[in-house]
């Protein structure tokens, strides 16, 4: 899946390392991710909110802040990172 929109992870990378670690992991993830419906993102990540059929807000390193806001086209393989919800 193409991932747009990794410029807005700056606000949240060096936080700590463990943030950092998490952050690559789920960039990783979400670029190599095939998913084709929302309950494959919510297999994948359980802890993922859905907003509606194609946004899910994603807490880092599961704290309840900060949050990447994640917009899905699933028909073209595409996730945007709209924002970094941070409270």
């Amino acid at each position: 899946m193409q991932l747009i929109g990794k410029h807005h992870l700056a606000t949240v990378l060096g936080i700590d390392e463990d943030t950092d670690l998490w952050v690559s992991a789920w960039v990783t993830e979400v670029s190599h991710a095939t998913w084709k419906e929302p309950n494959a993102i919510m297999e994948a990540f359980p802890r993922a909110i859905p907003v509606d059929q194609a946004v899910f807000l994603f807490p880092v390193c599961g704290k309840e802040f900060p949050r990447i806001k994640l917009k899905i086209k699933f028909g073209l393989d595409k996730a945007m990172i709209s924002e970094v919800i941070q409270q």
